[in-house]
């Protein structure tokens, strides 16, 4: 697997079109591991989490999550690295089967002229066995999301 990857090498692994990528790279918080530096002829670089990223954001904006909650649910997995989960491990998606389960608790203390309620996200890991994944919830908003096989989907 290649360290650093281009906008138009993205697209064609992402199956994301190359306006689309730089849309995702341009919103505040979604990919802040891209090299984004200002300047005339200075291509944007994009390292293997990046693609990562880009594939489960688009992933989450296919199953219709706005993108204020792709930002709080990426912003939960960058905390759980840094509490120990591993995503990469020397420049490759790790083996360890890594699940979220994301639940939408709608909030409806609306404000006055608001036009739609804000949601929250409850977001965990859900133990994996070597059997399958279970995951045992009564909730009908939960979306369980499978990170291997997102990383799986990429065209590397």
């Amino acid at each position: 697997m290649r360290k650093i990857y281009s906008r138009k090498e993205v697209a064609e692994i992402t199956g994301i079109p190359e306006r689309r990528v730089l849309f995702y790279t341009e919103q505040p918080l979604l990919l802040p591991s891209v090299k984004t530096d200002v300047g005339r002829g200075i291509a944007r670089e994009y390292d293997a989490e990046a693609v990562f990223f880009l594939l489960l954001v688009n992933e989450l904006a296919g199953l219709g999550f706005s993108l204020s909650r792709i930002r709080l649910l990426l912003t939960y997995l960058r905390l759980s690295v840094l509490k120990g989960k591993k995503l990469f491990v020397e420049g490759t998606f790790t083996k360890e089967p890594l699940v979220l389960s994301v639940s939408l608790s709608p909030n409806h203390a609306l404000a006055e002229g608001s036009h739609g309620y804000e949601d929250e996200l409850d977001v965990s890991w859900v133990e994996s066995s070597v059997a399958g994944i279970t995951v045992n919830s009564n909730r009908s908003s939960q979306v369980v999301i499978n990170l291997n096989e997102i990383f799986r989907r990429g065209r590397w």
